[in-house]
Parts: C-alpha cells; structure tokens; sequence
C-alpha cells in the first residue's frame, strides 16, 4: 500500500516527482522536454500551484480523521485520494482545481480496475456538519456549469454519503438558498429534522423554502409534530395553505388528518380550497371538500373557488367544484357571478376579433391600427358605430380600453366559452342583451372563423337565420334598397330590431329619412325596448337624432333597463346630442337601471366632462343619489373612478367637497383610503376638512391612508397640515394604523411620536408585533421605541407577538434585547409563555 500511496503523490501533489522522461515530435524528429529551463520551470510554478492545494485537502482531511493518519491514507486507491481532493476543493469553491479534478477522476475510472465503495473511508472521515452546506452550495454551481456531468457517479455518490445533508438542509433552510435546497432534494432525504427546517424557514420567512420542502413530500407522513400545525406565515398562511399551493396532494390529506382547519382565511382572505384552486390541483380540492372545506366561502372581494377556477379557464375544475356543490349563483363585490366572469372575458375576446377582421378587410393594416388606437389617449373601435351602448351596458367595469386593447388567447377563450356553456346548461342565465347577441352573431356569421363560430356556439348565440336585406346588410346601394322597399319598412328580426333601428344606428341619414317617409315606426321597439332615437342618440348620430325628434320620437322613451336616450347620448360622451335632447325637454333627471343613475351620474362616473358641463347647465341635480350600497351623488361616483377634472367642475359648481355617503365616508376618506394621491391634493386644494372622522372608531383621512399602506397619500396630508398623531377614537394614532415601512417613515420622520398610546396602553410596536408587520418593528426600534412597554393588561410587544404566533417579529424583539424574563396578563413570563405556545424552548449553556 505505502508504494501506492507514492505513486500517487508523486502524480497529484508533487509534479516534479515524475521522473519518466517526456518526449514531442517536431518537425527535426524526437525531442526530449526534460532538461530545458522553460519546460523545468514550468513544472517548478505548477507544483507550487497544484501541490499546496493537494497538500491543504490533505491536512484537511487528516484533522477530520477518525483514525491516525498513517492508517487513513494507507488504506486509500487514487479514486480515494482524488475524493479529498473534490470534497476540499467544494468545501473551499476552488472551481478551476474542481475542474482539473474532475477530469482526472475520469481519467483514473477508465484507467484503474472498477472502483468499487470504499465503505471503511466513509466511516472513518467524520466531515464536519458546518461545512456540508458550502460542499453542496459549490455541487449546485458546478451542476449549473455542467462540471458535475464529469464527475464519476460513484465519486458523486460517495460526496453525498460523506457530508451531512440534513445539516446541510439545515442552514440552506435558515438562509433561503432555494438552488441548494432544490439540490439536496434531489437525493433520498430523510426528514428527520423535519420540525428545525420549518421552524427555520418560517422564523425567517422564507415561505418558498416551506413550499419546496412540502413539494418533496416532507408532510406526506404521519404524525405531524403538533408544534408545526400551528405554524403560520407572516401572510397567516396556515401549512394547509402552502400545501394547497404545491400540488401535493399527499400533504393536504395528512394535515386535513392532523385536524387543521381548512377554512381559515390569510391576509387575502383565501382559505385553502382558494389557494388548490388557483395551483390547478384537483386532486388537493377535492381532499380539501371532502375535509370540510366551504365550497361557499367567498373572499373579502367576495370570489367563491368557483369564481377562480372560472377566470383561469379550468374547465376541469369548474366541473369539479359544480360536483361538489358549489352555488352557481353567488355574486362578488362587483355583482359577477362565475357564469358573468367567463361570459365578460369570452364576449371581450370575441369583440377583439371582430375589430381585428375589420382592420384587415377594411384598411389591409393587420391589428396595428387597432394598436395604435390604444396608443392614444382615447381608445376607439371599428365597430363603435353598432357596439357602443351594448358594449356599456354589458361591461359595467370596463372602458374601451380594456376591451379592445388586450390580445386574444385563442384556446384560452375556447375554453372559457366552454365553460360558459356549461354553466348556461346548468341553468344560470347569460347577462348579454337579445340586440347585442344578435349584432355579434350577425358580425361573426359574415367572418366565417371556424373557432369564432365554436365559441358562439358555446355561448348560446345562435346565427341570425334571416334574410339580409340590402337596408339591414349595407345602406350603401339605395337603387338596391328601394327595389323591395316595402318589405325593408315592415322588417323586423328575431331580436325586434328594423331596418330603422338599423339605420339610425349606422348613421344613414337618408335611409332613415326614406323609411320614416314610407310609414316606418319612429317608435319602433326592439325585444329591449330599444326605440330608434335611443339608437342614434347611444351612437351620437345628432342630425337622426335632431330629425327624428322632428318626427315626435318621444325624448323620454325608455328601454328595458329604463334608459333613456339622454342617458346614452351621456354615457357615451356624445355633448352634441345631450345638447339637443335638452333643448327638447328631455328629463334631464330620469333614472336608470341598475341602482337608479340618473344621466349626470353616468357621465360622471366615466369622465366625460363636456357632457357633464352641458347636464349641470341644463338644471341636472348635483343632489340627486343612486340607490346602490352607498348611496352615491354624481360628485363621489366621480371621486371613486378617478375622475378629477368632473370632481373639479363639479365642485366649482356647488358639489359638497365633504359631502359623505350612506356609510359615512367622506370624499376625502374615500380618495385616501384607496390610495388617489393626485385626486386627494385636488380636494385639499378645493377645501376638504382633514379633520373630518369616519366611522365607529372615528378614523381620519390620514388614518385610512396609513391603514392601507398609501405613503405617497399619507406624506401629502401630511405637508397640507394634518396631524400625524392625530388619535381615533381608541386613541390610535396613524402610526398604530401603519401597514407598511414606508408609510411608518413618513410619518416618523414627520414628528410622530414612537411611543404614544391608545385607550388599552398599545404602543406602534404592540400593534406592529402582533401583526407580523417586521420591517415596521425594526424602524420603530431604531426610532428608539420602547421595546418593553406594557399594555393596560400587562403585554410586552414580544408578549403579543407570541400571542399572535408571529415568530419573525418575536425573533427581531429577542434579537434587539427585549426582557424574556417580564410578565404577562396570566402570570406567565415571556419565556414561559412562549414555551407553552411552542414558539420558543430552553437552550442549555
């Protein structure tokens, strides 16, 4: 063995051993290299490069030795040798000397007799646990580099064998190194550390590192230890939720065993069943029903799982909650069922397509014209001139842009549409109008697309079947028109509509003129009570709009939805018609379905300032109310969707600047509390009290600004005068309210005091604690926060971060020296009480 060992030596740690003489041919013949300086010196540099290296691995190793090093070294191959060498060149990151070795180790495999395991050299290197980390660390980069590849696999197994993985898991855990986690989990690991690495990762919220854990089926096994069960993030994810997310079916039924709840809600108010939904996993939602989770349970904004699965088109999804009893009809906070979700998106697609076909058939320029429409400040379309009105009325949260500005998904939309279908055979019934469905079904059946075809099909809208008369089809050819007049003047469709409603609509002047002057109906209703005037008023057709009144249309007319043609002409920014239909007498007061709009209100609502200045100068009332939630004017439905130039004008002109709606909420409090910055300085500037408080708990604009995480709003109010320890009504200041660093800043570095008060004694730093807010519990400390101060019961911040199960916020207070020894409410001290919620535990030494 001791004349292996030399030989290896002599070839690995001291190059200039070899003694054999090492001959190249050149054009003069044979050419010996020994004995020349350069070639002599070459060698010297490369011992000294090489061989300290192999010499540090040696000493390396020998000090991890569990037997004397004579014994050690006696009893290695050169495979063994070349194993020390890789293992301190990861430990040290010494990548060029990694690559070196990893090719003589190639070298060596196909040279040398079948290297077998060398079991006993295993046994007796003990490679210390701190160091497996960077071992692995330095193994994931050189597999990125494609380094490992050359490695044999035995050598790379025998790396494995020798350094500790589960310490290795360890502090990758603790740091949030994903790459090297995902690494180590590659190989058979037993978890048997299982309650350190999610305490860890939990501690210092690395909540992708709990996924990934859950992913390689950490939790697959029972028992769970009851000290993880509790286990939540700093978004109060429970372990169910992260296992619900990461499509591992397993773990979601041995927590569902274990008796988690499965309807707890995190931050965004989704429970499990929510967060398996949106991952796409069946198999998890189905374990999680079965488990006792709602398939009723709507989020803050009010989305069933079955709202989710219908906007991300899982038709398989879908299937599987109507299965499990999912309600079909339940609206969210904007008044969309599921079957609304899907028809929204699916008739937006549809309606892009049509644009998309127009552009190219009518100005041979692809869709570009269509994106260079959205380009600019107001979008328009192609197929405004049939669409508008309908397109409003559908898409209530929708402008223009939305609609036609996005690309199609075509097999998403197919999908969707599927969906759709569905739920229109489980008998939910389609929001789109008898006149819309007609128009779309007449525009997709002239484009002939089979997979346009397909998704009408699905959503019920069966093609015209009739005849397309020269008027209805094109008014382009009157010769053509007037050949068969008569029938043109008695037409009318499936959906009520005549060739007069038609005309109107497309703006043909002479059409309409020649029809009325044949006998046809000026009062003609469609199956929506749609009137020709309301036609050519929604299209902003003035001179029909001027003749047709003329011809005593009734000004008043109204459609199923209780439209008038003012309310049209005002949605959709048409001034020149609002102007004529006042001065015609239109009721410029008339209520509208839904929630009784009146035209200002409308016009309000969507900006169009023009319009608005015509209804206010013809005695629209600024007073006058919705009758929705909240009981809106049109000066606060304006405030709500951003409009600032209407708020101005309207303001100006005798709009209440702090007038509140039925829930007390006042402008202000409204723009701040959904973080308007632009629309709050306007109603500073136009008078708005800063003062006025909202609510139960009495709460100011700065509060709601500092609650929501708004920084830019709350430092606006700020520099206008509001007080930045202005109390609520439990006396909490905005700086308890703070849900943010930035927002804690701001008003830190405007005067507010660290450490003040509210009615139950809770400093910014209680509130902060308990809620697992830890970068606002860092700024407050820095800010010299009293990390100490008790409640009027008795509660440190460290108490109330245990009593919450905020484990990072614990572990920052812990870090930054607070009294573990002081006591709460029930006698417990910190320690104490954080060792009975599994949070915290004796550290002997």
């Amino acid at each position: 063995m001791h004349s292996r060992l030399i030989v290896l030596l002599s070839s690995i740690g001291a190059v200039l051993c070899v003694t054999e003489d090492i001959f190249i041919e050149t054009p003069e013949g044979s050419q010996l290299l020994n004995g020349f300086a350069v070639y002599d010196q070459f060698l010297f540099y490369q011992e000294r490069f090489v061989g300290g290296r192999m010499k540090a691995a040696a000493s390396f190793v020998a000090q991890h030795s569990k037997v004397p090093f004579a014994q050690l070294f006696s009893n290695m191959a050169t495979s063994d040798y070349i194993l020390i060498q890789i293992l301190h060149a990861l430990y040290s990151e010494d990548t060029s000397l990694l690559t070196y070795l990893a090719e003589l180790a190639t070298t060596v495999d196909k040279t040398e007799p079948k290297r077998e395991e060398n079991d006993w050299i295993r046994r007796n290197i003990k490679f210390p646990s701190e160091k497996s980390f960077q071992v692995m660390k330095s193994l994931v980069i050189l597999d990125r580099n494609g380094i490992m590849k050359k490695l044999p696999l035995i050598l790379l197994k025998e790396i494995i064998l020798i350094v500790d993985m589960a310490s290795a898991l360890e502090t990758a855990t603790e740091v949030g190194n994903m790459d090297v986690i995902k690494g180590i989990l590659k190989f058979d690991i037993n978890f048997n550390n299982l309650d350190t690495l999610f305490k860890s990762a939990f501690s210092n919220n690395k909540i992708d590192v709990v996924k990934v854990l859950i992913e390689k089926g950490a939790l697959d096994k029972l028992p769970i230890n009851k000290t993880l069960i509790d286990l939540t993030s700093s978004k109060e994810e429970t372990l169910l939720h992260l296992a619900a997310q990461s499509h591992r079916p397993a773990a979601v039924a041995a927590l569902l065993e274990e008796g988690l709840e499965p309807n707890e809600m995190d931050d965004d108010g989704f429970t499990a069943l929510h967060r398996a939904v949106e991952a796409d996993d069946e198999e998890a939602a189905a374990l999680l029903v079965k488990g006792g989770a709602r398939v009723d349970q709507g989020t803050p904004q009010g989305d069933l799982p079955l709202h989710l699965a219908v906007s991300k088109g899982n038709l398989r999804m879908t299937k599987l909650l109507i299965q499990l009893g999912s309600p079909l009809d339940t609206k969210n906070n904007l008044g969309f069922t599921p079957l609304y979700v899907a028809e929204n998106t699916v008739v937006a697609a549809v309606l892009r397509y049509i644009e998309d076909i127009r552009w190219e058939q009518r100005m041979n320029e692809s869709k570009n014209c269509r994106e260079h429409n959205c380009d600019t400040e107001r979008s328009t379309s192609a197929l405004n001139t049939i669409f508008l009105e309908d397109i409003n009325n559908f898409f209530t949260n929708l402008n223009m842009r939305d609609i036609f500005c996005h690309n199609n998904n075509i097999p998403f939309i197919v999908t969707l549409s599927e969906i759709v279908n569905l739920l229109l055979r489980k008998g939910e019934v389609s929001r789109m109008s008898s006149h819309l469905q007609f128009l779309l079904s007449l525009k997709a059946n002239k484009i002939g697309k089979e997979e346009l075809s397909e998704i009408m099909i699905n959503l019920g809208y069966d093609s015209p079947d009739i005849n397309i008369n020269p008027i209805l089809d094109s008014i382009e050819d009157l010769n053509a028109a007037f050949m068969s007049f008569d029938e043109n003047v008695k037409f009318k469709n499936q959906t009520g509509h005549t060739n007069l409603h038609v005309s109107a609509s497309e703006g043909d002047l002479k059409a309409v003129k020649a029809l009325v002057s044949k006998g046809a109906d000026v009062e003609a209703r469609t199956n929506d009570s749609w009137t020709p005037l309301h036609f050519a008023a929604s299209q902003g057709h003035e001179n029909i709009v001027r003749y047709l009144i003329q011809k005593n249309a009734s000004m008043n007319a109204k459609t199923s939805n209780q439209e008038t043609p003012l309310h049209l002409a005002s949605a959709n920014d048409h001034a020149d018609v609002v102007k004529a239909l006042l001065e015609n007498n239109a009721d410029v007061n008339a209520e509208m379905h839904p929630d009784c709009m009146t035209s200002l209100y409308i016009a309000s609502r969507a900006g169009h300032l023009e319009v608005v200045k015509v209804l206010v100068e013809g005695d629209a009332s600024l007073k006058q109310r919705d009758c929705g939630n909240y009981n809106l004017t049109p000066f606060q439905i304006a405030l709500l969707n951003g409009r600032i130039s209407v708020v101005r004008f309207l303001s100006l002109h005798g709009a209440n600047i702090d007038e509140r709606d039925t829930v007390g909420n006042t402008p202000l409090y409204t723009a701040a509390w959904n973080g308007m910055d632009t629309m709050v300085k306007t109603l500073i500037e136009l008078g708005a009290n800063l003062k006025s408080r909202v609510g139960q708990l009495g709460l100011t604009a700065v509060h709601a600004a500092a609650a929501r995480g708004h920084a830019q709003v709350v430092e606006l109010l700020l520099r206008e005068g509001a007080d930045p320890d202005i109390k609520d009504r439990n006396h909490a200041t905005p700086l308890h309210w703070a849900s943010s660093l930035e927002v804690a800043k701001v008003l830190l570095n405007n005067g507010a005091y660290v450490d003040t008060r509210n009615i139950n004694r809770e400093t910014p730093l209680h509130k902060a604690s308990s809620l697992g807010r830890a970068d606002v519990v860092r700024e407050l400390l820095q800010r010299g926060a009293d990390i100490d101060a008790k409640t009027i019961d008795g509660k440190t911040p460290a108490y109330e971060a245990i009593l919450q199960n905020q484990y990072y916020t614990l572990k920052i207070l812990i870090e930054n020296g607070t009294n573990i020894n002081a006591k709460g409410p029930n006698g417990l001290t910190v320690l104490n009480f954080g060792i009975s919620k599994g949070m915290l535990k004796y550290q002997s030494g």
